[in-house]
């Protein structure tokens, strides 16, 4: 279709907007993998330090305020599934400059209810774009790398609460099972058994 090429071209516009030093896209024009069009590996000194994921849209021609419809089901895959930070990105081909905004969790549910309050049918709903979101005039990369220093520190805060779990859980089966043993040796019939052996 007309859009898809369009959003292949904008990915290959964002591609030469993106600063080598800061990160290396990994993104897909071929429009395959639904909900996102691939990630983003954010740089620190040419090493990666994390990743975002990315969905790429082209900007429509003319516009006041840069915005871009944004599937109801994206919104649910950032609700559900979304492991990574998801950057939410549209293209201005004419300009040669793009626009992002960081969709969280919390963010994707408010306006997943915003548009189901206007309809059950509803398939998408308009995101507006912040000025200070402009690429290249405003760099991402700060951002971008706060978003995935904070997304690592949750894993292991995460990790860290895992590894509780699983040891409080070992440790509950070792009392049930002292308890077990107790419980027998309280037992009448245990002790009536004991005295003949």
């Amino acid at each position: 279709s007309d859009q898809a090429k369009s959003d292949q071209n904008s990915i290959t516009t964002l591609k030469l907007l993106l600063s080598k030093e800061s990160v290396y896209p990994h993104l897909t024009e071929s429009d395959k993998i639904p909900n996102y069009d691939g990630y983003i590996e954010i740089l620190e000194d040419k090493i990666p330090i994390g990743k975002i994921e990315v969905q790429v849209k082209t900007l429509r021609k003319e516009y006041t305020i840069p915005s871009k419809s944004i599937e109801i089901s994206v919104l649910m895959y950032i609700r559900d599934s979304a492991l990574l930070p998801f950057v939410f990105i549209a293209v201005d081909q004419t300009l040669n400059k793009a626009f992002w905004k960081y969709i969280d969790r919390q963010h994707a549910i408010e306006l997943i209810n915003k548009a189901l309050e206007k309809s059950e049918e509803q398939e998408s709903i308009s995101i507006q774009f912040e000025n200070e979101s402009d690429l290249p005039t405003k760099s991402p990369y700060e951002h971008w790398k706060e978003l995935v220093t904070s997304q690592k520190a949750i894993l292991h805060s995460h990790s860290q609460l895992l590894k509780k779990l699983v040891a409080s859980t070992e440790e509950n089966e070792k009392l049930k099972k002292l308890q077990g043993t107790d419980h027998q040796e309280r037992d009448p019939k245990y002790l009536y058994l004991n005295r003949f052996l």
